[in-house]
């Protein structure tokens, strides 16, 4: 059987364990019961197989916080680039607001001063 192909099985399993199942795996963008179902499934074998539980539950961790932080990142570069658009937005409506003449004031003062005490 290919990797894709897949065998349909019967499954005795509890009432309430099947309404878990059904509550839960739209909560994390599964298809259906039987992809979660599927994948629990993998999750346990790998448990098992593993030489030592914490060795495969600290993987399992691992992937989880790894997806996560580049979820966040993703999420920070968009906030900061948000944050510079409007920060150079704001200094461009500065600008154009701010007359000439009184910058030029503003500048022959300082070079006044800088002249004066030096």
């Amino acid at each position: 059987m290919s990797d894709n192909a897949k065998a349909k099985v019967g499954i005795h399993m509890k009432p309430d364990l099947i309404a878990g199942v059904d509550a839960e795996y739209p909560l994390y963008d599964y298809p259906s019961r039987s992809a979660f179902v599927g994948a629990a499934t993998e999750l346990y074998f790998g448990y098992l197989h593993s030489q030592s539980d914490t060795d495969y539950m600290n993987k399992t961790t691992l992937a989880f916080l790894e997806n996560q932080v580049t979820r966040l990142d993703a999420k920070v570069c968009r906030q900061l680039f948000r944050l510079c658009v409007e920060l150079s937005m704001v200094a461009h409506v500065t600008a154009a607001t701010v007359p000439g003449n009184w910058l030029d004031g503003q500048r022959d003062r300082t070079e006044n001063r800088a002249g004066s005490t030096g």
